[in-house]
């Protein structure tokens, strides 16, 4: 019996290697209401990046273009201090506060190296999550990555679409929060020897739209708190506030999570659910 999770975790593999895209069309049963549906990877290298126009036409036709809003979009200016406090150590503290010399010289040269930014710059770092860290890399420094969900973003603001943020600012606070107890100083140090040669195989695995690969990087080990309860207040929201034609830009471990993506959601409501290949990144031959 302890082999069935395996077994089980395998044909749902199987399963997405039939249907591995990161775009997905989801058609009700009368097929009144089309709902499209991009998994995304939030931060990605833009090396080897292009446009594909169907993103486009699609967006502008949607009546409702539902996001999954950045940490710090759609709050108010006591909201983004509320999540800036929750953004870093307690008491004002740094990560060379938390750390050996040894292991913050380790720490630094990994860090400065794959985000690109001064030594000096990580030993002082407020911020306790490598995303984090990401997000606030000077605009000079930030110019190697792509945020994929503010160009889908920007596509459906420049065509003036309806936009509908899927997560309130308590959500986005209470995210923040779940981050900073996962991402202590104990974590960098035991993740970080293989926190990005992991990342580059995940982020390789999603240029090549391989699904099945991307769960087995992620192990399905989404947090119930980021992945499923957020997820049962979405496919809320979703039935609220859709119209005929709609576009979802989410994260892909939201889209194509086993059993509370938003994938099966629309599964169990009987539509039909069929992928579509983008060419959002030049071929690698490797």
């Amino acid at each position: 019996m302890k082999k069935f999770p395996a077994l089980l975790l395998l044909l749902l593999m199987g399963a997405f290697s039939l249907n591995a895209q990161l775009l997905y069309k989801c058609e009700s049963p009368n097929g009144d209401t089309i709902t499209w549906i991009m998994g995304t990877m939030h931060y990605t290298e833009r090396d080897g990046f292009r446009e594909d126009p169907i993103f486009d036409s699609l967006i502008a036709a949607a009546d409702v273009f539902f996001e999954e809003p950045l940490l710090d979009e759609h709050l108010s200016r006591e909201q983004l201090a509320r999540l800036s406090r929750a953004q870093r150590y307690e008491g004002g503290k740094t990560l060379k506060d938390f750390v050996s010399k040894k292991d913050l010289k380790q720490l630094t040269a990994q860090l400065s190296d794959q985000l690109n930014v001064a030594p000096s710059v990580i030993r002082h770092s407020f911020i306790y999550a490598p995303f984090f860290m990401l997000s606030k890399l000077p605009p000079k420094d930030s110019l190697r990555h792509l945020e994929l969900d503010n160009y889908l973003i920007a596509k459906a603001k420049f065509h003036k679409r309806r936009i509908v943020p899927l997560d309130h600012p308590d959500s986005i606070h209470q995210t923040a929060l779940i981050l900073r107890d996962k991402h202590q100083p104990e974590w960098l140090l035991k993740v970080y020897p293989t926190y990005y040669k992991t990342n580059a195989m995940l982020e390789k695995a999603y240029r090549a739209q391989d699904t099945a690969k991307v769960i087995s990087f992620l192990g399905y080990s989404a947090d119930t708190l980021l992945i499923t309860r957020r997820n049962e207040q979405w496919v809320k929201i979703i039935e609220r506030e859709s119209g005929k034609k709609n576009f979802i830009e989410a994260g892909l471990a939201h889209v194509i999570a086993p059993f509370d993506g938003l994938l099966d959601y629309f599964r169990r409501k009987n539509w039909n659910v069929s992928g579509v290949h983008v060419n959002l990144f030049a071929t690698e031959n490797n």
